[in-house]
């Protein structure tokens, strides 16, 4: 499976995987299954690219769904899908409810203009 630069995945293409499973490796041996429920733009300083050169911020964040066991700690994660390939993400357990405990991940980047 080929390895998916980080700049590569855009709120737009990881939006058309909403309700898809990743498979998350926990260690060397274990893996999980997180489904992707949501992917939402957020708000950003419109002076940070001015201040940074004229570049662009983007910022968006993905919550999943995981199983109710194991929680996996925060910490960074090798993601896979069938569609697009293999990442690492850092991943922030946020919440739970009675069928699977949430994780969001979070990307703040800046941007070169087109």
């Amino acid at each position: 499976m080929s390895t998916v630069p980080l700049d590569q995945l855009s709120l737009e293409k990881l939006s058309s995987l909403l309700q898809t499973r990743f498979r998350v490796r926990h260690d060397a041996d274990r893996q999980v299954e997180f489904v992707l429920v949501e992917a939402a733009r957020n708000r950003v300083n419109a002076s940070a690219g001015a201040a940074a050169g004229g570049l662009r911020q983007e910022s968006f964040s993905l919550l999943f769904h995981g199983p109710p066991t194991p929680l996996l700690p925060q910490q960074m994660y090798r993601f896979e899908h069938d569609q697009i390939g293999q990442f690492d993400l850092f991943v922030v357990p946020v919440g739970r409810d009675a069928a699977s405990l949430h994780y969001q991940v979070v990307f703040s980047r800046l941007i070169k203009p087109v």
